[in-house]
């Protein structure tokens, strides 16, 4: 019986090895396998930045070749000028976004605050209320008991003793009135405590009614950056030199070349000195929160073809109109707030 039962524990252990083994091997190819997919990968990443790396060599070379010759050097400096004249434009719009999403969530929130207040107020005014009637007859009740008490303490003789029965009387009365009157006002007192001790609830953001105001302030002063930038002609311009490479780009001779780059500083500089920017700024965006239309009553950024007349009228005098929201202009559309 010993060899019988020898026997089977090396069977078992012989299975239990076997089994081990078969899991062992599934785990290495699962593991061949992540490692191959890996490798993969890493193969064509190193293909992108290979590509990447001569099609940077390539423009380099190109841009050596084009600045070769001293006159595109002019070129390049007014193309960078206009590159520069969008990206800060761009982040103008962001700081602008940003400045008016902050007051606008410091408005919502003290005017949630307000209304907790008003509500709260008016909630411990209700209670004072009936607290100052309860005080008003619990002070009555106590007056009327001492009252009593004070008959009954100068009644003396049998004949005093028939009198106070009633008395005794009209003093459980009250006794049984005050009890549940005094209950009741340790109740409101409690809560009223509670109630002066609530605070505000916790800001859950911007609405979508302030979002969109926001964003519609925000898509006023891109379309009145385009038109203030139209007028001199370089609207157009800044935005072929963020899609176009500058091999493609001309601006003419040296002379050209000079005027323009004298220009883009001083209308950049007066896009805000002008006295009129503001009102002109507040009835652009007056003329978008009559005209946006919104897909969704979700939504907080309105349908660009619904801005369309806003865009040509704002462009009334000048042959370069645009819609700055259809057309992503200043990068505007990544600026909205969602």
């Amino acid at each position: 019986m010993t060899k019988k039962h020898s026997g089977s524990d090396g069977k078992g252990e012989g299975e239990d090895r076997l089994m081990q083994l078969f899991w062992n091997r599934a785990a290495l190819k699962k593991e061949f396998q992540r490692l191959r997919e890996q490798r993969y990968r890493l193969e064509e990443t190193l293909k992108q930045q290979q590509a990447a790396t001569l099609s940077a060599e390539a423009r380099m070379e190109s841009l050596a070749k084009l600045f070769a010759n001293p006159e595109a050097g002019f070129n390049a400096i007014v193309y960078y000028q206009f590159r520069n004249l969008w990206n800060t434009s761009a982040a103008e719009l962001k700081k602008f976004a940003a400045e008016l999403h902050r007051k606008r969530e410091e408005k919502e929130r003290q005017r949630e605050v307000m209304i907790f207040n008003r509500d709260r107020n008016q909630r411990l005014a209700k209670l004072a209320e009936a607290m100052q009637e309860m005080i008003t007859e619990i002070a009555r009740l106590q007056g009327e008991i001492k009252r009593q008490h004070a008959k009954m303490e100068s009644m003396r003789g049998i004949l005093g003793f028939f009198k106070r029965r009633p008395l005794q009387a009209e003093i459980v009365a009250a006794n049984a009135r005050l009890e549940p009157l005094t209950t009741k006002y340790d109740e409101l007192n409690s809560e009223q405590s509670l109630i002066a001790g609530e605070r505000p609830p916790e800001f859950q953001g911007v609405g979508i009614v302030g979002k969109r105001m926001t964003n519609l302030a925000v898509i006023a002063l891109a379309q009145h950056m385009h038109s203030y930038y139209s007028e001199k002609g370089l609207a157009s311009k800044a935005r072929d030199a963020v899609i176009m490479p500058i091999e493609e780009i001309r601006y003419g001779t040296r002379d050209q070349c000079t005027k323009l780059m004298e220009l883009i500083p001083i209308v950049m500089a007066g896009l805000k000195s002008d006295p009129t920017f503001s009102s002109r700024l507040k009835q652009g965006a007056e003329s978008l929160i009559a005209a946006a239309k919104f897909l969704t009553e979700e939504d907080t950024i309105p349908r660009a073809d619904s801005l369309d007349q806003v865009a040509r009228n704002a462009s009334v005098g000048s042959s370069d109109s645009c819609n700055v929201l259809a057309q992503d202009f200043w990068d505007v559309y990544s600026t909205l707030i969602r």
